[in-house]
């Protein structure tokens, strides 16, 4: 298999792959990895900025930050976390109680999971989502005949964009 690396931007000085792996210098814009076989796939691309000023030597003194990144035309998602210990009090047979985590840059429609305790409680069904702009909801449902109330636990979740 051959790869195509294309560099498309406002500047490109050099690129190249070698023994000790990529050397990019002076690059802007976006650099596309692609398979040269394979017509209907659209490769890598990782769409860049450079940082500081990559002009002098062979590796340049600045480096390519990736800004988002491509396989077969698709991005990535953005992976945020967060995690809290969470109290939630005694929870009535068949009720629920709600409790936050804060996520830097969630938004309300992003998918979420769930990391459980190493212990869960039992009888407890466990729901997350973004309820507002940087804010998870932890949903403890009781879905028993009596109440219960949940050790308090460490959560995380992982928003993804």
């Amino acid at each position: 298999m051959a790869v195509i690396i294309n560099a498309k931007g406002t500047s490109v000085q050099q690129f190249q792959i070698g023994k000790q792996g990529p050397l990019i210098k002076n690059v802007s814009g976006n650099i596309n990895f692609k398979d040269s076989t394979d017509s209907s796939l659209t490769g890598i691309t990782i769409d860049s900025e450079v940082v500081g000023s990559p002009t002098g030597g062979d590796q340049g003194s600045g480096s390519v930050n990736a800004v988002s990144l491509h396989i077969n035309g698709n991005a990535l998602p953005t992976i945020l976390t967060g995690s809290n210990t969470l109290d939630f009090g005694s929870i009535a047979s068949l009720g629920q109680e709600d409790l936050t985590i804060t996520v830097t840059g969630a938004a309300v429609g992003d998918e979420v999971a769930l990391g459980l305790p190493a212990a869960p409680t039992s009888g407890i069904i466990f729901n997350t989502f973004v309820s507002a702009a940087d804010t998870v909801t932890v949903r403890a449902h009781n879905y028993t005949a009596g109440a219960i109330d949940p050790a308090s636990a460490t959560y995380s979740v992982r928003v993804f964009q």
